[in-house]
């Protein structure tokens, strides 16, 4: 039996000038999104729940019936989404090192980061004996690792919404073009805050 917990919004969200600047996203994308929300052509919808409650299959089923705002398009975003660009780009950076010393130094040149050790140790012999080819496809100890330390170990302890910021310009752009965004893996306390301030909706399955 599915049960549904909608959360309301008691406080109002952010102005759009609040939100460009606690997110990094631009103003007039970010106007332009918010006005189409308020004119309800265009929604954002969160659902989330414990593992197995249906998150990636009935949740976009009731996204379907309920996001019909604007083209009654729905772009399906993940926060991991970003995190898994970056985990490809350093197994790119792996796959073109001449050894493991080579890739760190690829890894903390290209990627900005002062040590590139860590993750290179959880990547670098699985990328080069082809165990692992891409962040997305791949279903390893090692890829779900790199994962966690990329995304938490670097990039949450540089600044703990650095992840939030690009999904929520990824956001922004689909509100604003008149589609409507269902994200389906919120579960940090400031992931669910973002989806409030762009006034969204949190829903979630029991």
């Amino acid at each position: 039996m599915l049960i549904l917990f909608i959360e309301k919004v008691f406080t109002m969200p952010l102005t759009p000038q609040e939100f460009s600047q606690k997110y990094n996203t631009p103003i007039a994308i970010t106007e332009k999104a918010f006005d189409r929300m308020s004119k309800k052509e265009a929604a954002l919808m969160s659902i989330s729940g414990r593992i197995g409650a249906g998150k990636d299959t009935s949740g976009p089923r009731l996204a379907q019936r309920v996001l019909t705002h604007g083209d009654g398009q729905i772009r399906h975003e993940f926060f991991a989404r970003a995190v898994r660009f970056e985990v490809q780009q350093i197994i790119d950076l792996i796959q073109k090192s001449q050894s493991k010393e080579d890739a760190v130094a690829k890894i903390e040149e290209q990627m900005n980061v002062i040590d590139g050790s860590s993750i290179a140790d959880v990547l670098y012999d699985d990328v080069k004996t082809g165990l692992v080819l891409d962040a997305f496809s791949a279903r390893t100890l090692s890829s779900r690792r790199a994962n966690q330390v990329w995304g938490t170990e670097y990039r949450r302890s540089q600044d703990e919404n650095y992840w939030v910021k690009k999904t929520m310009n990824d956001c922004i752009i689909t509100l604003a073009n008149g589609s409507n965004v269902l994200i389906t893996d919120a579960r940090f306390p400031n992931e669910c805050d973002s989806i409030k301030d762009l006034g969204g909706a949190l829903v979630r399955l029991d």
